[in-house]
């Protein structure tokens, strides 16, 4: 995956200067959020930036996991939960490695904790984030895809369940 598309295809992209159609490379056309913030770091400094963005963004995920999970449950959860991550033999695998799928977990898990903190305070902000984050979650990987419709039922049983709570455009638009 890294030498065909997460690392190839967007050096192609910095070299033209812009997307062209390449019929020979069989997965141009899904441009990826991971091949765009790639694109971006080539045309800035090259495929060390490029590479050292994605690892970067691989290694938020657990400390994103601590954080969010310290806040929400304790302390102690945080670390079981990032210990359990930075145990598993998939991440220690592809951490190092410039792949899409450590940044849709990392996006998929941020949308998620903003989801949450829309649940808490009902504010219009946090539903936004999480839809933003999403869209980005699915732009990254096709499986990022699923999470979408799971927060608009999650956001839909929220709605519903509490009595008084009306859908707000904003919301809608998000």
């Amino acid at each position: 995956d890294v030498l065909h598309y997460h690392l190839a295809m967007p050096r192609l992209y910095a070299d033209a200067h812009g997307f062209p159609p390449l019929p020979y490379v069989q997965v141009s056309g899904h441009r990826s959020f991971a091949q765009s913030v790639s694109t971006m770091a080539f045309l800035l400094e090259g495929e060390r930036l490029a590479s050292l963005i994605i690892v970067f963004m691989n290694l938020l995920l657990p400390c994103l996991l601590f954080a969010g999970s310290r806040r929400r449950l304790s302390p102690r959860a945080g670390a079981i939960a990032a210990m359990l991550v930075l145990s598993m033999p998939v991440y220690v695998g592809c951490v190092g490695l410039p792949l899409a799928d450590c940044i849709t977990a990392l996006l998929a898990e941020a949308a998620l904790f903003a989801f949450v903190g829309w649940v808490e305070t009902r504010e219009v902000r946090w539903f936004v984030l999480a839809s933003v984050l999403a869209g980005f979650a699915a732009g990254a990987k096709w499986n990022g895809l699923l999470l979408l419709p799971v927060l608009l039922l999650l956001a839909a049983g929220v709605v519903v369940r509490s009595r008084g709570a009306r859908w707000n455009p904003m919301m809608l638009a998000a």
